[in-house]
C-alpha cells in the first residue's frame, strides 16, 4: 500500500508561532502526554498515514518518575460515554500502530512516538466516521511493595474516510443554508394611534396593525425578537420620541419559528402605563429580530410608532 496525502485539522489546543507548533501537555501522575486533539479528513481505503510525515506530529511521552521506568501506549477503541456525536468506534485497533509503543524512560526523558494510520482496502468504510483512543501508561514497579497506582493518560484520535470530517460537514450545511437565507420584518414601520394607557394592546388583533416576518427561504428560521434602547444608528420619523422604556413594547414568545414560506404575525403587546408623563406622546420603538441558531449574526430591525392618548 501507498502512503496518501490527506486533509488534516488540528482543532484544539495548537498555537503556531515561528513557524513552531506547540501542543498541549496532559498530565497524570509523573506521566504526561504531549498530543493535539487531532481531526484527519477524506482518508481513502487502502490508505496508509503517518503523522509525522503528514504534518510534522507526533505523540510524546515524558516522565517526571524518580529512577527508570517502562511506558507502554495501548490503541483500543472508545466506551460509549467517550465517543463524540458523529464518529462510531474504530473495528479495530491494528488500524492504528504507535512506533514504538514499549519504552524504558529515565527520569525527565520522552519518547517521541510516531502514529501510523493504515485503512483496509474495503470500499464499505467510505463515507464513514472513526475515533480512536490512545492510552500512556506506566507499567508496574516489579519491585514495590504493597498496591501501587498506575498513572495512565488517554487522548483521542478522529478521522473520516472518503469525506470531510462530520465539524466540517456540519459547518458547511450551516454555511449553505445561511447564503439561502430570505426574510425580513414587515412592514418596515407600523404606526399605532390613539393609544389609550394602562391597556394591553396586542398588534395584529381588533384593527391594531401587525408586524409581520416574511420568510421567503427554503429552510425555517428561528428568530428572537424583542424590542430594544433607541440608538443614534436607527432613524426615526420626525416628531417622534425615542421610547423612555422598550420594555414597554415586548414580545410574548421569547423566540420564534417561522416555516418556508411562510408569513408569520410577531405576538407583541403595547403597555404603556397610566400616568401623566406618558400622555398625549409620540414614542418611537425599535423591534430588532436576530437570527438564532448560526455561527454568523444577523439582525433585521422595524420601527412601531405609538401615539397616546391625552
Amino acid at each position: 500500500m501507498k502512503y496518501r496525502g490527506c486533509k488534516i485539522a488540528v482543532i484544539m489546543g495548537i498555537v503556531l508561532l515561528c513557524g513552531l507548533m506547540v501542543l498541549p501537555i496532559t498530565h497524570a501522575g509523573g506521566i504526561a502526554v504531549q498530543f493535539a486533539d487531532v481531526v484527519l479528513g477524506n482518508l481513502q481505503p487502502g490508505g496508509v498515514y503517518n503523522l509525522r510525515t503528514l504534518r510534522g506530529l507526533t505523540y510524546t511521552v515524558q516522565t517526571n518518575y524518580e529512577g527508570t521506568r517502562d511506558f507502554e501506549v495501548v490503541v483500543r477503541a472508545p466506551r460509549p460515554e467517550e465517543l463524540e456525536e458523529g464518529y462510531e468506534p474504530i473495528p479495530e485497533s491494528s488500524w492504528l500502530r504507535v512506533v514504538p509503543n514499549t519504552f524504558r524512560l529515565a527520569h525527565r526523558e520522552n519518547m517521541q512516538c510516531t502514529l501510523i494510520i493504515s485503512i483496509p482496502e474495503d470500499e464499505e468504510y467510505r463515507n464513514r466516521h472513526f475515533q480512536v483512543m490512545l492510552l500512556a501508561t506506566v507499567k508496574p514497579d516489579p519491585f514495590a511493595r504493597g498496591v501501587s497506582l498506575v498513572s495512565q493518560v488517554l487522548s483521542r484520535l478522529r478521522f473520516s474516510i472518503g469525506t470531510e470530517s462530520p465539524e466540517i460537514l456540519e459547518a458547511s450545511e450551516k454555511r449553505k443554508k445561511f447564503l439561502t437565507l430570505n426574510f425580513r420584518l414587515e412592514p418596515d414601520s407600523v404606526y399605532i394611534r390613539n393609544v389609550e394607557l394602562g391597556k394591553p394592546i396586542r398588534l395584529g388583533e381588533k384593527g391594531v396593525p401587525a408586524l409581520k416576518v416574511v420568510n421567503l427561504g427554503p429552510e425555517s428560521v428561528v428568530l428572537q425578537i424583542k424590542s430594544i434602547p433607541y440608538e443614534k444608528r436607527f432613524s426615526i420619523v420626525s416628531g417622534y420620541e425615542p421610547t423612555p422604556n422598550p420594555h414597554f413594547l415586548k414580545c410574548k414568545k421569547d423566540v420564534i419559528k417561522i416555516k418556508s414560506n411562510r408569513i408569520r404575525n410577531v405576538p407583541l403587546i403595547l403597555e404603556i402605563p397610566d400616568e401623566a408623563e406618558y400622555r398625549g406622546k409620540q414614542y418611537a420603538f425599535v423591534v430588532k429580530a436576530e437570527l438564532k441558531d448560526t455561527e454568523v449574526p444577523l439582525e433585521i430591525y422595524s420601527r412601531v410608532y405609538v401615539e397616546t392618548k391625552e
